[in-house]
């Protein structure tokens, strides 16, 4: 068990970019996405949440992240030792890219988003009234009949005088209509108050059950064994670590991402473990120094909340 803070960003990538270190501890610097000034920190106090994967002081899906974070990590130090010509075990390389990019607080935030925005145009569109009774009253017409049939039915009404019935109830029902409106209104306010909430603690409950499945995602391991991988040096260029972890160079638009989505051409990934040296996965021959100094801000600013670096390089950004 490793606690209850627990690392969206682990410290085996995060040790790669230290300032500096103690007999027990490693510090970085830490630059906030829209802050001016960094700050040295521990990296125990960065790329952490409380209970970040676990509900309710639930620990097994931690427990398993911290093992396979063992295997990790020694394959990360091993890869920052190596020759840039090493030959880079694919199945290796691939579990570590899945692994890193399912485990991300992106992919929550991501979550949360998309359905609040959701929801939020639904809140809009029902919390003006006359909205709201059509809505009641389209739904009233595609459901009532299958709600009173079923009704009677239980009552043990039967089949032949259903059509009766309906008739018969149809003036009940639309006395009924101005207080479902209400009742649906109220619902409205309710969600308008509490989306944020709702929606955090949905995305992190979702997040935590499909990790429970996998943590490293077989399907997504799949994909990225067909990559080539090899280590790039950057020279005297620092690189910070992303709050994403690994970054995805697709062809698109939007050409650097934090995930990789089905429909998207892949062209790279992209993983720095150290503030000099990455670990980059492509099917052909990628350009990296071109597209890097090309992309430098996309790069270095995917998504991000945060991204650190034992370099001074953020004031040159």
């Amino acid at each position: 068990m490793s606690g209850r803070r627990h690392h969206f960003i682990p410290q085996f990538l995060q040790r790669g970019f230290a300032s500096h270190s103690t007999n027990k501890d490693f510090y970085t610097w830490v630059y906030r996405k829209g802050e001016i000034n960094p700050f040295n920190s521990n990296i125990k106090n960065i790329g952490m949440e409380g209970d970040f994967y676990s509900a309710e002081k639930e620990t097994a899906l931690d427990d398993a992240i911290t093992k396979a974070e063992s295997e990790f990590g020694s394959f990360v130090d091993d890869l920052r030792k190596a020759e840039e010509t090493i030959k880079i075990d694919k199945l290796k390389a691939a579990k570590l890219i899945a692994h890193l990019e399912v485990r991300t607080k992106n992919i929550r935030i991501n979550f949360r988003n998309a359905g609040t925005h959701v929801v939020n145009e639904m809140v809009k569109f029902l919390g003006d009234t006359a909205n709201c009774e059509r809505f009641v009253r389209n739904q009233v017409k595609i459901e009532a009949k299958n709600m009173i049939d079923e009704e009677l039915t239980k009552r043990n009404v039967p089949r032949n005088l259903l059509p009766i019935a309906r008739i018969k109830l149809a003036p009940l029902i639309e006395q009924k209509i101005p207080e479902m409106t209400q009742h649906m209104s109220l619902m409205m306010g309710y969600l308008r108050e509490n989306l944020p909430t709702l929606f955090s603690n949905s995305a992190k409950s979702g997040h935590i059950n499909a990790l429970t499945k996998s943590h490293t995602p077989p399907i997504k391991v799949s994909v990225y064994e067909k990559l080539n991988f090899k280590i790039i040096s950057t020279g005297d260029m620092k690189i910070p670590l992303g709050d994403s972890g690994v970054i995805f160079n697709v062809d698109g638009e939007r050409e650097f991402k934090p995930y990789f989505e089905k429909g998207n051409k892949l062209l790279a990934v992209i993983l720095p473990i150290s503030s000099t040296r990455l670990l980059v996965g492509s099917i052909n021959d990628y350009l990296f120094n071109c597209v890097i100094h090309r992309h430098r801000f996309n790069i270095i600013g995917v998504n991000g909340q945060r991204y650190t670096t034992a370099s001074s390089v953020g004031k040159t950004l």
